[in-house]
This record gives C-alpha cells, sequence and structure tokens, in this order.
C-alpha cells in the first residue's frame, strides 16, 4: 500500500465517521421526512460510489484521465441546486397564497407548514450537495489530478 492510498484511506473514513455520526443523530429520519424529492439520498450514494472509484485508483496507481471523476464531483453541487429549485417550486406550487384567509388560523397553520416543508428540500439538497462535492475534490487533489 502506497502512502497516497493511506491518506485517501484516512480521509475516507473521516467522512465515514461523519456520515455515522449524522446517523447517529437520526439526520437520514429528518432528510426523509423534509426532502421530498430524495436528492439527498442519492448524492450520498453517488458519493460513495465516487469515493470507492478515486480510491481504486489510488491504490493501483491508475494513470487514467480523472476527469469524468471531476465531472461527477462538480455536478453533484448542481444537482444539489437542482434540489434547491425543486424545493422553492414545491413550496409555492401547492398553496394558492392570493385566495388565503388570514383570519382561519388553521389553513395558515397547513400553509406555513407546507412553505417550510418545501425550505427544507430547497436548504437540505443544497447543503448535502455542497458538501458531496468538497468531499469529492478533497479526494481527488490527494490523488494528485487535474
Amino acid at each position: 500500500m502506497t502512502k497516497d492510498f493511506l491518506l485517501w484511506w484516512l480521509i475516507f473514513v473521516i467522512q465515514l465517521l461523519a456520515l455515522g455520526t449524522a446517523y447517529y443523530y437520526e439526520l437520514h429520519t429528518y432528510a426523509y421526512e423534509h426532502d421530498q424529492t430524495n436528492i439527498t439520498f442519492a448524492l450520498i450514494g453517488l458519493w460513495f460510489l465516487t469515493s470507492l472509484k478515486i480510491g481504486h485508483g489510488i491504490y493501483k496507481n491508475s494513470t487514467t484521465s480523472d476527469e469524468p471523476l471531476w465531472f461527477i464531483a462538480e455536478t453533484s453541487m448542481s444537482i444539489g441546486m437542482v434540489g434547491t429549485v425543486l424545493g422553492f417550486i414545491l413550496m409555492l406550487s401547492g398553496s394558492n397564497l392570493a385566495a388565503l384567509d388570514p383570519s382561519n388560523i388553521e389553513i395558515m397553520k397547513g400553509v406555513i407548514g407546507q412553505l417550510a416543508n418545501g425550505m427544507a428540500t430547497a436548504l437540505l439538497t443544497t447543503l448535502v450537495g455542497l458538501v458531496v462535492c468538497v468531499s469529492l475534490r478533497s479526494q481527488l487533489i490527494l490523488k494528485g489530478s487535474k
């Protein structure tokens, strides 16, 4: 095993520990309940598979181009932004704000709850997309490409 692989392994394990800590604090249930698009789970799966591919390349001392891996890293941030736009669309599409009666408290609670769920989807997908992008970039920089 090379020094670069062991360093990649350390970074990967630290990232797995961060993911395990998030699981311990039940952030996966929060994501499941509040991300209506499930983009966060797709991004985490993309991170895991791409990380394994990066580690395999470091282990084999591969000299092939890493452009597809860099593309995946950059695209993960874009996928998070797509989740943001979808969250805003979900937030605004189901509520007819023009016909809202402010005197009806129950209807107002429902609309505010729907707005909050859409906003949670938007912000959660953005956060996960950015974290995945940074973690993949850090692994790729370690690999010494680009």
